[in-house]
């Protein structure tokens, strides 16, 4: 640990021919100020996530402040932030609403914090989310069927008609 506090002896003289000395003792504190910007360490951080599920916790990030008052506040400094939000105190990102991974099945992040705005290595780190696709569309028919007409003594197991869809 750091000392914060130093004690000196002060000594004054007097410029008589006999001369007369006075001392006393001094206490300087020195005060930590936030000089010291937050860092990121892991360059990025790459996730899956679900499609079609809100609130979902992406993933947390982490800086570090040298500081002894430790100060970090979170924030997305580039990506899609009506689909992601960041708790600016824990690092944590969720989803704001379902993906879809039809639109998009990759979004990329640059998260930062306030304290540190500058562009040098670890002032930021990306977040690549890779959306997980899901079975979520039925299967549609590309064809209209017309009424069939059978007479009431075809074999069990006739083909009928034939019906195409695609998915």
């Amino acid at each position: 640990e750091r000392q914060r506090e130093y004690q000196f002896v002060v000594t004054a003289k007097d410029g008589a021919s006999d001369p007369r000395i006075a001392t006393a003792t001094v206490t300087v504190e020195v005060v930590d100020i936030d000089d010291e910007l937050p860092i990121f360490h892991l360059t990025s951080y790459e996730t899956e996530v679900p499609e079609n599920v809100p609130d979902y916790v992406v993933t947390q990030v982490k800086a570090d402040d040298p500081d002894t008052n430790q100060k970090i506040t979170y924030v997305i400094k580039q990506g899609a932030t009506d689909l992601f939000a960041i708790d600016p105190k824990t690092g944590i990102i969720t989803t704001t609403r379902g993906l879809d991974y039809e639109k998009e099945s990759q979004y990329i992040l640059i998260v930062g914090t306030v304290e540190n705005s500058g562009t040098q290595p670890g002032a930021t780190t990306r977040v690549i989310v890779n959306v997980k696709d899901r079975n979520d569309i039925p299967p549609v028919f590309t064809t209209v069927p017309r009424p069939v007409t059978l007479s009431d003594d075809v074999p069990i197991g006739t083909t009928v008609t034939t019906l195409i869809a695609t998915d």
